[in-house]
């Protein structure tokens, strides 16, 4: 089987990131891509995000009417902090005969390998690296020259949909209400628009 993982705070999860889980899924015919929001982010205050229970069901609301995408609460089982070297090498563990792709934004690519061991993440699956429009891809297929040089990897660039909000930008509108409900449905799915207003987040 061949198996995504697409992992983030997903604060909230949005069209963007199903884009992502699509791209990789069709042009790598995976069989599922697993959406797992981070329950002890490294990168985050926990005390500044939404609670995981919250994060986790709007990714099942987001994931509704795709079969391949499942939601997946494995790294709130965790008691340490969410980093992706252990994530991915106790999911090796899970499924030691099946291949693993990790999805990971374009801009992530670029200090991937500060990354807290960036080594045992590519030995534990291929990495798919999104494109997006505003990145020029001799730079980024230089860039995995540079850190397949440091380390042994399996890197495959992945185009996807042009997005150009992020979480927090998101955040920001819901909070300020800068935006119409009917913009914000093209950037958020409906079901998860609705949870936000019906539980008033952000």
């Amino acid at each position: 089987m061949r198996i995504g993982i697409l992992g983030g705070s997903f604060d909230p999860i949005h069209n963007g990131h199903l884009n992502m889980a699509i791209s990789a899924y069709k042009e790598f015919k995976l069989d599922k891509v697993l959406l797992m929001p981070a329950a002890h982010s490294p990168n985050k205050d926990e005390n500044k995000m939404t609670s995981f229970e919250d994060r986790f069901e709007m990714c099942k609301l987001a994931a509704k009417g795709y079969d391949f995408l499942e939601v997946s609460d494995f790294e709130n089982t965790f008691e340490e902090r969410s980093y992706t070297y252990i994530t991915m090498t106790k999911l090796k563990e899970i499924y030691p005969d099946d291949d693993l792709y990790f999805i990971m934004g374009g801009d992530s690519l670029d200090y991937f390998e500060k990354w807290v061991h960036p080594e045992i993440i590519a030995s534990k699956c291929t990495i798919l690296v999104i494109i997006r429009e505003n990145f020029e891809i001799k730079s980024m297929e230089d860039k995995i020259t540079s850190i397949k040089k440091l380390f042994p990897c399996r890197i495959e660039l992945v185009n996807c949909e042009k997005f150009n909000v992020s979480s927090s930008e998101i955040r920001a509108i819901i909070k300020e209400e800068t935006i119409s409900s009917n913009k914000l449905d093209t950037l958020l799915s409906k079901d998860v628009r609705k949870y936000i207003s019906n539980k008033k987040l952000y």
